[in-house]
């Protein structure tokens, strides 16, 4: 009996270990590209698609993360972490799905990731 919970235990563990490292690392070079841009911009929000973690780019932006009310709008083509992935369990409900009212600012690319930075039409 112990050898089937154990069995049981391991094939969850197996099946769900290739979502967590297909992230990889959550932060990467067009992330690292908007976040310093970010923060040379003179505005106090920011606001992001569901694919963006607010979590993750909180600790690195000098502005506050104001859900449907940012200044400046982060999209991402491709979910930051499970927490950003809409097929993922442990997807959050967060972000804007529209840019309307916004204008792209810079654009950040690296292989298939694109990472982009709007500001809000005044």
């Amino acid at each position: 009996m112990h050898i089937f919970f154990a069995v049981v235990i391991m094939m969850g563990f197996f099946v769900n270990v290739g979502g967590y490292f297909n992230y990889r690392s959550a932060v990467r070079l067009p992330d690292k590209q908007a976040i310093e841009y970010l923060n040379s911009l003179e505005v106090s929000t920011y606001d992001c698609s569901s694919q963006v973690a607010p979590l993750i780019y909180s600790q690195f932006v000098k502005q506050k993360y104001s859900q449907g009310k940012g200044q400046v709008l982060v999209i991402r083509n491709e979910p930051m972490t499970p927490c950003s992935d809409k097929d993922s369990v442990a997807y959050l409900p967060h972000g804007v799905e529209s840019i309307t009212g916004y204008g792209l600012a810079k654009k950040f690319v690296d292989n298939e990731l694109i990472v982009e930075v709007y500001i809000k039409c005044d």
